[in-house]
Order: structure tokens, then C-alpha cells, then sequence
């Protein structure tokens, strides 16, 4: 025990000793969404600041008198987690370091229907490839995963499913008969980003054919498809974080804008709209704001040379659509260049269904989820 004594006098009273803080125990770092909670048993009940800190460094926080704190995460490193307490300068020994926190690399396929894969068959009917049986290229098409909303493709019961599913697992279209297996960009952007990684990842594919930007996609229409693909994406975080799993939001894909290219008044406000549309994904999306997002220019170039070679125009409105087309376009470059981690991948020259001239075939839809994933698999967070 020492004492604080004053000369030529007796004791005016005893300093307690202060005794070095004990290091916390039981740490532990739990999953939320797009945030980690660690938390840890300490016999300290008041004056003690515990620090945590991470392996690599990067992440941590400080608190007074509590037993956890909540880290945000939004990107895929291999986060461990230790804690240390302190009173005044007396610091103690760290603790053990926890787990490393299990995750996975989310990605978002939004859009119409080339977004969809409305005409591109898994069985290619003039070759008989499917395109989703083996043997596969790689492991993507059984350790990377999809899920889907039922807006265009048939429910569980005819082929769909509940939460997410193997990569391989065939879509049935919802309007066709007899049932047609169909993909998208998906497929080819799983596999490209297994083939650049080693690693899976989760898709989260929201389309609808026929869709608008103007209208359907448009952040604050409260019953629209933009706040459900972003409460379906919120869902399966909260999910994963309950069975001990961390998502992170690696990418998404917007291939859109056939659509609003065949009016040119909404074509003319596509730029706008483009631009609102981003913003909100950044902002209602819990990601990184270095999150790539990549654009697909879509292309009415196929269908317009194919209404002049048939000498069409005379009905079909030739000049609006070509004009609408370069004005979507112009706008997915103008988002490109100004807009931070924004990239754009183009569609133009892809092979197109020969009964409209819109659709994607298979093999296009192979080649620009390939494109996709090469534009921005070395820039997910």
C-alpha cells in the first residue's frame, strides 16, 4: 500500500493502489449485417476503457465501461479480433484473438430481361449444349450460389426456390409452355470470378423483362422493384448473420435500358434517372463505397438493321428508336466517367435471339457476365 505523506506531519490519508486492469476473456466476434459485434467478460464494472483492435489492422473501437461494441464491415478480409483494457496508462496483456470471422462475397444482377436471360436457353437448340451440366469449367457452377424472386421465373414448386441455390440450378420462365431452362449474365460472371480467385460467390439476381427505369426501378416509388431487391438483399444478410456467416456486397451489375430506349422521353431523362438510381444504391445498400458497379450498355442497334433490312420503318418508328438507343447509352457513359467506381461493359455486336433481335443468345449472355466479372472481380472489397 503506499501513502501520500506531507513533511513534518502524519499521514493525511492512504492512496489505494491501483492494480493493472485484468485482460479481458471470452471474446467473441459475431456477424450482423454488414458489421461485426465483438464482445468480452471483464471483472471491470466502471473506469475501464477497452480497446479492440484487429488482425490485419484496419478495424477496432474504443469503449468505457462496456463489455462489446459494433465494427462496421463491408469488405471480405479474414477479420480477427482481440481486446485490451486499460486505467490510465496501465494497460493490459491483449487478449486472445478470436475466430476469423466466416463470410461470403455477395454480388447483385439487377435489370430486365437480357438481365433475366429471357431467350437464352440452357439446352442451345441448334447444338444441344447445356450450358448448365456438366462437365464444368471450373468449381463455380457448384460452390457458387443463386437466388431469384419470382417476378419472371416460376416459383419453387416448379423449378425455383427459396434463398440461394447451386449455380446450375435450372430457371424456368413463368410464360412459356412447355417449360424453358433459362440463365443469364450469372453463369458467366460466377465462372470468370472462380477462374481470376479460387473463389465462389452468391448471387442475388432481381429482374424483371419489360422493366423501366423511369418507373419501375425508380428509388422512391414505395411499392417499386428498387426497395424490394434492396430489402430481399438486407434479408439475406440478416439471415446469414443469424447462422454465424458475414456477407459483404462485392459487386453489382445493372443491364438495363431497352426499355426506356424506345421512348425518347424517357430515354431523354435516363441520364437523371441513372444517376438518382446509383446514388440510392450506394446509400440504402450496406456496402462499401468503393463497391463496383457496372453498367451494360444495352443495344437496339440489332433490332433497328433488322426493321430496315425488312423495310419496317414505314411502321416501326426507325429514327425514335435508334435516337432513344444512343441516348441511353450516352448515358451509361456519362456515368462511367463521372460517377466513382462506376464501369460500363458493352453489348453492342453480341449475337441476338433471331425472333426479336433484343435478346441475348446464350453464348452473348456467357460473354458479358465474363465481361462483368473481369471488370470488376479485382476490385471487390
Amino acid at each position: 500500500m503506499a501513502f501520500v505523506t506531507f513533511v513534518g506531519s502524519t499521514p493525511a490519508f492512504a492512496a489505494k493502489t491501483v492494480l493493472a486492469p485484468t485482460t479481458p476473456t471470452a471474446i467473441k466476434a459475431k456477424p450482423e449485417v454488414a458489421a461485426v459485434k465483438v464482445s468480452w467478460l471483464s471483472p471491470h464494472r466502471s473506469g475501464v476503457t477497452f480497446t479492440v483492435t484487429s488482425v490485419p489492422n484496419g478495424k477496432g473501437c474504443v469503449v468505457v465501461g462496456l463489455t462489446n461494441c459494433t465494427i462496421p464491415v463491408t469488405d471480405s478480409t479474414p477479420w480477427q479480433f482481440q481486446v485490451t483494457a486499460s486505467i490510465g496508462s496501465m494497460v493490459s496483456a491483449p487478449s486472445a484473438l478470436t475466430s476469423v470471422v466466416p463470410d461470403r462475397t455477395l454480388v447483385i444482377l439487377a435489370g430486365q430481361s437480357n438481365a433475366m436471360g429471357a431467350e437464352s436457353l440452357a439446352i442451345d437448340p441448334a447444338t444441344g449444349v447445356n450450358y448448365l451440366a456438366p462437365p464444368y469449367l471450373n468449381g463455380a457452377d457448384t460452390s457458387s450460389t443463386l437466388s431469384w424472386p419470382a417476378w419472371n421465373v416460376k416459383a419453387a414448386r416448379h423449378g425455383g426456390h427459396t434463398g440461394q441455390v447451386a449455380l446450375d440450378t435450372p430457371q424456368i420462365e413463368n410464360w412459356i409452355t412447355p417449360d424453358q431452362q433459362i440463365f443469364g449474365p450469372e453463369v458467366g460472371w460466377a465462372r470468370q470470378v472462380f477462374a481470376d480467385t479460387g473463389q465462389p460467390i452468391s448471387i442475388i439476381k432481381a429482374t424483371l423483362g419489360g422493366s423501366s427505369l423511369a418507373v419501375n426501378w425508380n428509388p422512391s416509388s414505395p411499392g417499386g422493384i428498387f426497395l424490394a431487391t434492396v430489402g430481399d438483399v438486407v434479408t439475406t444478410m440478416q439471415l446469414d448473420a443469424r447462422a454465424g456467416r458475414l456477407d459483404t456486397i462485392g459487386a453489382i451489375a445493372w443491364y438495363q435500358g431497352e426499355n426506356d430506349a424506345m421512348s425518347l422521353t424517357t430515354a431523354g431523362q435516363y441520364e437523371t434517372n441513372l444517376g438518382t438510381f446509383i446514388s440510392a444504391l450506394r446509400s440504402d445498400l450496406p456496402m462499401a463505397s468503393t463497391t463496383p458497379i457496372v453498367l451494360v450498355k444495352e443495344s437496339l442497334a440489332s433490332l433497328v438493321a433488322s426493321w430496315e433490312a425488312n423495310n419496317e420503318c414505314s411502321v416501326e418508328n426507325c429514327t425514335g428508336v435508334d435516337t432513344g438507343d444512343a441516348e441511353v447509352r450516352s448515358a451509361d457513359d456519362w456515368a462511367a466517367a463521372n460517377l466513382p467506381h462506376v464501369i460500363g461493359v458493352d453489348s453492342l455486336g453480341l449475337p441476338r435471339f433471331a425472333g426479336d433481335e433484343v435478346h441475348l443468345t446464350d453464348t452473348s449472355e456467357l460473354v458479358i457476365g465474363k465481361e462483368i466479372a473481369t471488370a470488376s472481380d479485382h476490385l471487390m472489397p
